[in-house]
C-alpha cells in the first residue's frame, strides 16, 4: 500500500491507502495524535477505522487554535459533546459538588482580596508609571467580579444538586437536564472558571498598588510566562476530550455494524491467537470486552461478548483438568 499524508484539522495523520480495503498503518497506531491514540487503544483489526472514516471523524473536531474553537473552549462545550441523553445523574451530582466545594474556597480568597481594598491606598499605588496606575485602578472591578461570579457559582451548583437529588429516576433527570439546556447547566463551572481568572487579575492589580515598579514588572512577567501555559492546557484538554468523543462514536457505530455472534467468535478468536499468541494463560477478560466497552456495559453486544468469552474460557479450562492426576 502506497503510504499518503492527510492533512486533517487535529494534526497531521499518517495513514496506509489501499484500494480495497484501507486500515491505519502500524506507524499510525503508535501516533501522538489523540485521534490515532484512541483508534489504537480501543479499536482491533477487524473494527479498526478506515481512512474515510478517520476523516469523518477529524473533521468533526473544532480545529485546535482557531478563534471558534477558543470560544468553544471557554464556554465548556466539549463537556456536552455526547447529548442530554448519555448524562449519569450521579456523575452531574458528583461534578457539581466537588466543584461547589472548589468556588466556596476560592470565594474566601477573593471576599479577602475585595473587603482589603478598604483599608487604605499606599504611597506605592501612585505609579507614574502610566501601565501600572492604570492596573492598579482595575483592582476594584476584578476582585468584586471574582466574588460576585464565584458567590452566583457556588449557589447554583448547589440548587443543581439539590434538584438531582430530588429526581427519581435517570429519565427524570436527562428531561431536566435536556429543558434546562447544556449552556445553563454547566453556568456553575462557567462562572467559576470566570471568577477564578478575575481573581487572577485582581491578585496582578494588587502587585500594582502595592509594590514598587521594578518589583511589578519582575512578577508580571512571570505572570505572562505562565498564563498562556494554563490556557493551553485547557485548550488542549477541550481539544483532546472532545476528540475521544468523537472517534468512540465512531467506534460506537462500527461496532454495532458488526455485532453478530459470528463476529464476536472472530474477534475472541484473533483476540487469542494473535494478541496473546496462543497462551490460554495470557488472556484476560477486561482486556478483551474492552473491545466492546464503545456499545456500553449494558449493551446486547456488550454482555453478549461476555457471555461468549466466560463459556468459552470455562471449556478451555474443562479440557485442561484431569480426571486423575495422579496424586
Amino acid at each position: 500500500a502506497a503510504e499518503k499524508l492527510t492533512r486533517e484539522p487535529t494534526r497531521w495523520v499518517k495513514v496506509a491507502a489501499d484500494s480495497d480495503d484501507s486500515v491505519l498503518s502500524e506507524e499510525s497506531l503508535h501516533s501522538a495524535d489523540p485521534v490515532v491514540a484512541e483508534i489504537s487503544r480501543r479499536a482491533s483489526a477487524s473494527k479498526i477505522l478506515t481512512p474515510e472514516e478517520l476523516r469523518a471523524v477529524a473533521a468533526k473536531v473544532p480545529k485546535f487554535g482557531s478563534v471558534g474553537f477558543f470560544f468553544s473552549s471557554l464556554r465548556m462545550d466539549w463537556l456536552d459533546a455526547k447529548g442530554a441523553y448519555t448524562v449519569d445523574q450521579s456523575v452531574f451530582v458528583a461534578q457539581m459538588t466537588q466543584t461547589g466545594l472548589v468556588w466556596a474556597l476560592l470565594l474566601t480568597v477573593a471576599s479577602t482580596g475585595m473587603f482589603g481594598l478598604f483599608e487604605g491606598p499606599s504611597e506605592s499605588q501612585m505609579h507614574s508609571d502610566p501601565i501600572l496606575h492604570f492596573i492598579a485602578h482595575g483592582a476594584g472591578f476584578w476582585w468584586c467580579s471574582s466574588m460576585l461570579s464565584l458567590i452566583l457559582a457556588t449557589f447554583i451548583a448547589v440548587l443543581y444538586v439539590l434538584v438531582a437529588l430530588n429526581m427519581q429516576s435517570e429519565l427524570e433527570f436527562r428531561h431536566f437536564y435536556g429543558t434546562m439546556g447544556p449552556l445553563l447547566m454547566r453556568l456553575p463551572l462557567v462562572l467559576g472558571c470566570y471568577g477564578f481568572l478575575s481573581m487572577f487579575f485582581g491578585l496582578i492589580a494588587f502587585f500594582a498598588m502595592n509594590w514598587t515598579r521594578r518589583y511589578t514588572y519582575c512578577c508580571l512577567s512571570i505572570c505572562v510566562c505562565v498564563f498562556p501555559l494554563g490556557l493551553f492546557v485547557i485548550m488542549r484538554l477541550a481539544h483532546v476530550s472532545w476528540t475521544i468523543d468523537e472517534t468512540s462514536k465512531a467506534l460506537h457505530r462500527k461496532a454495532l455494524s458488526h455485532a453478530t455472534i459470528d463476529g464476536i467468535y472472530d474477534e475472541l478468536k484473533r483476540y487469542f491467537q494473535e494478541t496473546k499468541g496462543g497462551n490460554f494463560y495470557a488472556v484476560r477478560r477486561d482486556e478483551f470486552l474492552d473491545e466492546f466497552a464503545c456499545c456500553g456495559t449494558d449493551s446486547i453486544v456488550y454482555q453478549l461478548a461476555a457471555k461468549a468469552y466466560d463459556a468459552w474460557v470455562e471449556n478451555k479450562m474443562n479440557s485442561l483438568l484431569r480426571e486423575n492426576p495422579g496424586f
